[in-house]
C-alpha cells in the first residue's frame, strides 16, 4: 500500500491539474507542439535517444518521470517499439503565435538491437498515469546496427547552411578535417537511407545533406571505407536552434489538450 500510495497521489495531481486548467475563468488552452525530425542513431550501449516536445502549460506534469505509464513509437504500417524512459531534461522556451513553449526533451534507452530499425512518419504514444494518452507526430526513428566499427579520427567538425537559406531548419553541409590524408572512401550517412554525395579536398571532406523534409541538427554519421573499416561519429548538436517553432513551418504538428 505504501508503494501504490505516490502513484495515487501523482494521478491525482495531474488530474487536478488537468481540471483546473479547462476551469479557470480566464481560459487557458493547453497545447503540445513536436517538430517533424530525423531522429537517427547508431546502436550504442550507452546512447540515449532523444525525442523533444514543446508545452505551453503542465510542465511540471511532462518533466517527471513517474507521470508517464508507457511510451511507444508506431506508424499506419503496424510498425510498433516500445522505448523505456531513462530522463527527462529542461531546454530552453519558445514564444509561437503568442504562447510561450516550454521545449522538454524525454530520452529513452537504446532498445537491444540486432539489426537496423526504421520507422517513417513516426508518432509517439505517451500514455499517463492518470489514464491521458496523446499520440504525437515526431517524423522518422532511425536505429542503425553496426558491426566492428572505430571512433572516426577527425580534427575538426561544423556543419553550414547556404547563405540564401537562413530560414532553413536542416544543415546544407557537414564539414569534416580528419588527422590524415583521406582516400578509398565507399559510401557516408547519417541514417537508414541512400549514400550522400560528397567531396574531398586532401583531408577535409565536404557532405552534403539533402532535403529530408525533416529537421536535422542531431545526427550520427559513419563512412564506410573500400577495405570493409568503418569510422563512425556519435549523435552531435550541429545547430542549437532557439526559434525553431517560428521557423518549421509545415514540420509543427500542433495538438491541443482536451
Amino acid at each position: 500500500m505504501k508503494k501504490i500510495f505516490p502513484f495515487l497521489l501523482l494521478s491525482l495531481i495531474i488530474s487536478a491539474m488537468f481540471i483546473l486548467i479547462f476551469n479557470t475563468k480566464e481560459k487557458v488552452t493547453p497545447k503540445i507542439i513536436t517538430v517533424d525530425t530525423l531522429h537517427s542513431y547508431l546502436y550504442k550501449n550507452n546512447q540515449l535517444i532523444e525525442i523533444p516536445i514543446y508545452v505551453s502549460a503542465m510542465q511540471e506534469v511532462f518533466s517527471e518521470i513517474s507521470a508517464y505509464e508507457n511510451i511507444y513509437i508506431f506508424n499506419s504500417d503496424d510498425k510498433k517499439l516500445f522505448l523505456d524512459l531513462k530522463e527527462i531534461t529542461t531546454g530552453h522556451s519558445e514564444l509561437y503565435l503568442g504562447d510561450n513553449y516550454q521545449k522538454i526533451i524525454l530520452k529513452f534507452e537504446m532498445p537491444n538491437l540486432s539489426e537496423d530499425f526504421i520507422i517513417e512518419n513516426a508518432y509517439m504514444n505517451i500514455s499517463l498515469i492518470n489514464d491521458h494518452e496523446l499520440a504525437l507526430k515526431i517524423g522518422e526513428l532511425s536505429l542503425t546496427y553496426l558491426n566492428n566499427t572505430s571512433d572516426l579520427d577527425w580534427l575538426t567538425l561544423d556543419s553550414k547552411r547556404n547563405i540564401d537559406n537562413n530560414e532553413k531548419v536542416q544543415m546544407d553541409y557537414i564539414i569534416i578535417e580528419l588527422n590524415e590524408e583521406v582516400s578509398s572512401i565507399e559510401m557516408i550517412k547519417i541514417a537508414n537511407n541512400n549514400a550522400l554525395e560528397y567531396e574531398i579536398i586532401e583531408n577535409t571532406i565536404i557532405i552534403t545533406i539533402p532535403n529530408y523534409n525533416l529537421v536535422i541538427n542531431y545526427i550520427p554519421l559513419w563512412i564506410a571505407f573500400n577495405d570493409g573499416s568503418i569510422q563512425t561519429f556519435n549523435n552531435h548538436h550541429y545547430i542549437i536552434e532557439y526559434s525553431l517553432l517560428e521557423k518549421a513551418g509545415r514540420l509543427l504538428n500542433i495538438y491541443v489538450l482536451t
